[in-house]
């Protein structure tokens, strides 16, 4: 069965970070074969294999070999490319391939949403529509599996089609969070304290919880409570968890009391 084929931009823009496959390794540089633009080759010269001195290339780059490579200047006129390997970072490398995993994986659920529709000739035409609405194809499945299949819709693709890909979505991919997680220690002098720290920490919760942001609180033993959040963006949690020890402190200083916030590694 064929793959689905997209239309993707015919060269890449300098800077860019792109996944590619080393074809020829010479003395002075190696071609490589850039893997999000088909039919395009670029060349790394030696200088920029490696900030080290190379004594043997190949120590460095083989045939069949995948890397991340920096573009550094491009003449589209004569078709060159010229390459950086030594300007990729390693979190950057690893960076890079996961987006091309996930993004090959999401090409294969659409090709999937085609087979229940018996509509692959289709998949093609449906890539290209999620890529220039949402960026990438996994991008606009995320959105599938929080919001559903609207965001699809808008993207000009049919009833049929958003439905189809929208179930794919959620049984294929499951969507990123973070979790914080940080003790509280709170005491009072008060001679219904307990009821009290109870109190306050119920409509702490209450009060600054939000539809993106789960929060659970627990008691741990005397005087220490816990306080655990998950959601989808790190800045969000972090602002819940400031709201709402901002707030029992302040609650718990003001019922002859004392607070301390303690983070706790993941």
């Amino acid at each position: 069965m064929p793959k689905p084929e997209s239309k993707q931009r015919r060269y890449p823009e300098e800077g860019e970070l792109v996944l590619g496959t080393v074809t020829k390794v010479f003395p002075y540089g190696a071609f490589v074969r850039l893997e999000e633009y088909k039919g395009l080759d670029g060349m790394i010269h030696i200088s920029e294999i490696s900030s080290k001195w190379i004594k043997n290339i190949r120590d460095y780059v083989k045939e069949d070999q995948k890397v991340v490579v920096k573009v550094l200047k491009m003449d589209r006129e004569k078709g060159h490319i010229d390459l950086s390997l030594k300007s990729v970072k390693a979190v950057q490398k690893k960076q890079k391939t996961e987006e091309y995993k996930l993004e090959q994986k999401a090409r294969k659920l659409v090709e999937l949403a085609g087979n229940k529709l018996k509509d692959v000739k289709s998949a093609g035409k449906v890539i290209s529509a999620l890529e220039e609405k949402h960026g990438s194809v996994y991008s606009a499945l995320e959105e599938c599996v929080e919001g559903g299949e609207a965001g699809l819709k808008d993207a000009g693709i049919e009833p049929k089609w958003a439905k189809a890909l929208a179930e794919v979505a959620k049984e294929n991919i499951e969507l990123p969070f973070v979790e914080v997680r940080a003790n509280l220690e709170l005491t009072t002098k008060a001679p219904n304290g307990v009821a009290i720290i109870r109190d306050i920490l119920l409509d702490a919760k209450k009060k600054h919880s939000t539809e993106e942001v789960e929060v659970s609180i627990k008691y741990i033993s005397a005087p220490t409570y816990r306080i655990e959040l998950r959601g989808e963006d790190y800045k969000t949690v972090e602002k819940v968890l400031s709201n709402i020890t901002d707030d029992v402190i302040s609650r718990i200083s003001s019922s002859e009391g004392e607070g301390k916030v303690i983070r706790l590694q993941k």
